[in-house]
């Protein structure tokens, strides 16, 4: 990722180091810094998808404190956003697994949700922007009825990738970031070969429910 023009560098070794040092030695490195310090780095934080994971290894580790109470309140304000946002999201992607099932879809999740617990500890602590799914190419038509009928249209489309958006177009602000959004969007994910004919992703021979 490229440093934004604004962010403090030893802010950004300082919080990378968090996920590897001692309680102590964290506290003591991230005391030094001001606010001024924190907002520098605020874009960076947000834009490297590890501000909720910073805060969720501080209390972790129980040392919030280190932070000045401004930057701590942001954060904490930004995880309660995103659980909400989480919910709404997670809520969507219910209603679509189940029109997929209830169709009776050879496809899987990819992604978002199904990283946790794995690679993720908890949802929430993902800023994740889109749904993503496995599905057999010969059910993509399926697939794009059942997303139809929830609002969604097709946007773009690549030989193994297609595109949906549902909702408004508006563009979201950087002071919503982990507020809910007013536009959905979904990817349907296929193999093809390169002529562009469809052909079964493999990796659907592994599926595994989760």
């Amino acid at each position: 990722m490229r440093w934004s023009a604004s962010a403090d560098r030893r802010v950004v070794a300082a919080v990378v180091a968090t996920f590897c040092d001692s309680a102590e030695r964290s506290h003591a490195r991230l005391a030094t810094f001001k606010y001024r310090d924190w907002v520098r780095t605020y874009h960076w934080l947000d834009a490297s998808g590890l501000a909720l994971y910073v805060l969720n290894e501080l209390c972790r580790l129980g040392i919030e404190d280190a932070l000045p109470p401004a930057v701590l309140m942001r954060l904490r304000q930004n995880l309660a956003d995103n659980q909400l946002r989480s919910a709404d999201l997670f809520a969507e992607f219910t209603a679509l697994n189940r029109g997929f099932q209830l169709a009776g879809l050879l496809y899987s999740n990819l992604k978002g949700f199904s990283l946790s617990p794995e690679s993720c500890p908890d949802p929430v602590l993902r800023c994740q922007l889109d749904l993503d799914f496995l599905v057999d190419v010969r059910h993509l038509k399926t697939c794009q009825e059942i997303l139809a009928r929830s609002g969604y249209l097709l946007t773009a489309a690549s030989e193994k990738v297609w595109e949906f958006k549902a909702g408004s177009s508006e563009l979201v602000s950087i002071a919503d970031h982990y507020k809910a959004r007013p536009q959905r969007s979904v990817e349907l994910h296929f193999a093809a070969s390169p002529n562009g004919i469809g052909s079964i992703d493999e990796r659907l021979d592994r599926l595994r429910l989760h």
